[in-house]
């Protein structure tokens, strides 16, 4: 048998965490909050987000929302102030040519569709690599569940092999009357240490494995509900395509401002409220991820409500220095262990305890004893454990998890900028329809009141013609009569002529 004392004690730590967080972790932790505090408090009731953030950040998408509906309701009760300023001078675009809205229709339209499709590709690569970080941070809780499952099985076995143990101690007796009493008892209190050990260890083993799985459960499935969230808000914005699409190939002012202008504004809307949510779970995760091997003992400590020895467990796990609390208590039965066997081998070889089946069981016990304490060792190490959480906490949350988030946001704010353009523009040319609908009522209504002034002029003229012809023919003139006079008296007619 090997020598056990201080097999289980490991001084220091060459796995301890020594990366630092990253810049953008630094930049979102610096974030202004107006109540909250920068530090990461896990007895705050919803510790996952900063609400201060997301009322900040939807304060200001509600302002310039309220901006633009101030901006839609002036210019409507405004029109005449409108086309006073927007004269041809400054408004070429809509008054020249014969469709001036056209190249507006067209480009607004364009720019629907970039922002669709901008949106629709960084959705994609956006979702794709958070749900890649969920998942790698979903399987890293699972596999920190399997570890302590894996010590659980281990300690579960050694537990079996104490039982075991404790149950043969009992079958053996000392014949020989040269041998102490005492003798058959410290094989008995050998026995029923080691037994009480292991026990214990599989109960901080299995309590440990709950509590692991347990936080695995807390994480299950909220992927899904992102996806869902994100497909949904895809098709919000595609469904504003059709809509400016129809009423600038229509030249329909009703479609682009009532429907097109207002979903994408409904659009907007949600888009902030996503934005606000994003930017405050990033805000409160860098908070987290300043220091995070301090925060997540006390995340674990007081939202999952473990016991105190797993406490000190997760301790060990995350500083990976000390003894380990999990091994721990079968320190102090290591020597019972080694004395069981060399006690059942010299009762052997005396013959003075019997029976020699029961000895034989005990030495073969304490042979798998050793070979179990080695596969517990294994398993409860640091080396076992530690890179588990390091890749968990350090890595995949602290790291991966924060860029791809952020990486999402921006691209939400983006669209979100893309769109709140779309708002003005269409309300634009919304108005440039309706200006070149009103220059032409105006040319039309120009057009009919000349040709009636022509109309009533023509008619004029040919009425006054027709007085004088009558005038003319009914009445002769002064100079037909004093054409025909000689000497100076009118022909009378009766004259004779020579």
């Amino acid at each position: 048998m090997r020598v056990w004392k201080e097999r289980f004690e490991l001084l220091d730590s060459t796995i301890a965490p020594t990366q630092t967080p990253i810049e953008l972790v630094d930049q979102y932790h610096d974030t202004p909050r107006l109540r909250e505090s920068r530090s990461f408090d896990a007895d705050e009731q919803y510790w996952y987000i900063s609400f201060d953030v997301v009322i900040s950040v939807l304060v200001c998408c509600a302002a310039l929302l309220i901006f633009y509906g101030v901006y839609v309701y002036t210019r409507k009760h405004c029109w005449r102030c409108q086309r006073a300023v927007e004269g041809s001078e400054q408004r070429q675009c809509c008054h020249t040519g014969k469709d001036a809205s056209r190249a507006q229709r067209v480009g607004l339209v364009v720019w629907l569709v970039i922002a669709v499709v901008v949106f629709a590709v960084l959705t994609v690569i956006t979702q794709q690599k958070l749900d890649n970080t969920l998942h790698n941070l979903h399987g890293g809780v699972n596999d920190l569940g399997d570890a302590f499952d894996a010590i659980d099985a281990q300690t579960a076995s050694l537990d079996d092999i104490g039982a075991r143990t404790l149950e043969t101690s009992q079958e053996i007796f000392c014949v020989d009357l040269c041998v102490d009493d005492s003798f058959e008892k410290l094989i008995m209190d050998a026995a029923e240490d080691f037994a009480a050990a292991a026990a214990d260890a599989a109960d901080i083993a299995a309590d440990a494995a709950a509590d692991a799985n347990k936080l695995g459960s807390r994480l299950k499935g909220h992927g899904r509900w992102l996806d869902l969230a994100l497909l949904v808000l895809l098709a919000f914005v595609v469904l504003i395509l059709p809509c400016a699409a129809y009423g600038g190939l229509t030249k329909s002012p009703r479609l682009l401002e009532h429907w097109a202008a207002r979903w994408a504004c409904f659009v907007v809307a949600c888009l902030a409220v996503l934005l606000a949510f994003e930017f405050g779970v990033l805000v409160k995760v860098s908070d987290f991820c300043v220091a995070p091997d301090a925060n997540f003992r006390d995340l674990v400590d007081r939202r999952i409500a473990i016991s105190s020895a797993d406490a000190e467990l997760v301790d060990y796990y995350v500083s990976c220095g000390g003894a380990n609390p999990l091994l721990a208590p079968l320190n102090n039965s290591l020597a019972e262990i080694t004395f069981l066997d060399d006690a059942a081998a010299l009762a052997l070889a005396t013959g003075a305890c019997a029976p020699a089946q029961s000895l034989e069981e005990l030495r073969v016990l304490m042979v798998a004893a050793d070979a179990q304490l080695d596969s517990v060792q294994t398993a409860a190490a640091c080396d076992a454990v530690t890179p588990i959480y390091q890749d968990l906490v350090h890595d995949t949350l602290c790291r991966k998890f924060v860029r791809s988030l952020n990486a999402m946001g921006v691209s939400h704010a983006v669209v979100g900028v893309a769109l709140y353009v779309f708002l003005y523009a269409a309300n634009y040319v919304s108005e440039t329809i309706l200006l070149e609908a009103e220059r032409r009522d105006i040319k039309a209504q120009v057009g009919s009141r000349n040709l009636e002034d022509d109309f009533r002029a023509s008619r004029d003229e040919e009425r006054t013609r027709g007085e004088e012809t009558k005038e003319d023919f009914s009445r002769p003139s002064q100079h037909y009569f004093s054409g025909w006079s000689v000497g100076g008296s009118a022909w009378t007619g009766t004259d004779s002529v020579t």
